[in-house]
């Protein structure tokens, strides 16, 4: 048998059938960090260099190849094009996009 309290406790619900049930309303904090960047703390492909590229997690061993590519191609457009630079493709996952601007 089902036993309904008349007031919820904080942090769940009842549903049309009597069940309470629980959600968490805060924000998952690594989604909050990676997602919710400041501009001023990304790292922008057109101006940063091999180090700072390096230094973006996930980009390690990769700076130099993104600059020469930045410079025999003009510039970067689309974060996309990053998966162009040599041994690039496929290593790009959201994560490191989050920490990326042009």
């Amino acid at each position: 048998m089902l036993t309904l309290s008349s007031s919820p406790s904080k942090g769940s619900e009842k549903s049309l059938h009597g069940a309470q049930h629980s959600r968490n309303l805060e924000p998952d904090d690594e989604a909050t960090r990676i997602f919710s960047r400041p501009e001023e703390l990304m790292t922008d492909l057109n101006s940063a260099s091999a180090e700072q590229l390096d230094a973006v997690e996930g980009l390690k061993g990769h700076g130099y190849e993104i600059v020469r590519y930045r410079g025999e191609r003009g510039g970067f457009s689309e974060l996309r094009q990053l998966d162009e630079v040599p041994g690039m493709a496929g290593v790009l996952d959201d994560s490191i996009r989050a920490q990326l601007t042009v």
